[in-house]
């Protein structure tokens, strides 16, 4: 199914926790948000899904605070939670099944197929 019209994603990470170098040295409660533009890109299908998440992977990584130094191993813990609850949040939020499972949304062990005779 192709999405015709604009179709962003919203991003968003509570500052407030830490989730930059510069909250770190002074929290705040600010949240910062990102449009991710989806436009043209057919969300059904597995290479408009792969482009749409790596948009949405990039732009969290911009709102993490970008990745840390190797050595700060703290920091970096911090921003692979930020990357992943970001990127996760983001990408549940839109009802586009092929964009979840790229995501490694868990897909059901099972289906039940049933009907009434």
């Amino acid at each position: 199914v192709m999405f015709a019209k604009a179709m962003p994603i919203a991003l968003a990470a509570l500052v407030a926790l830490g989730f930059t170098a510069a909250a770190q040295a002074a929290p705040s409660d600010d949240v910062v948000s990102v449009k991710v533009q989806t436009v043209g890109l057919n969300l059904g299908s597995e290479a408009g899904a792969r482009i749409a998440l790596n948009r949405v992977r990039q732009s969290a990584d911009q709102i993490c605070g970008g990745r840390p130094d190797q050595k700060a191993l703290g920091a970096q813990a911090t921003y692979r939670t930020c990357l992943k609850t970001t990127v996760d949040r983001a990408v549940a939020s839109v009802n586009a099944p092929v964009l979840q499972a790229l995501n490694g949304a868990q897909k059901p062990a099972a289906i039940l197929v049933s009907a009434a005779r």
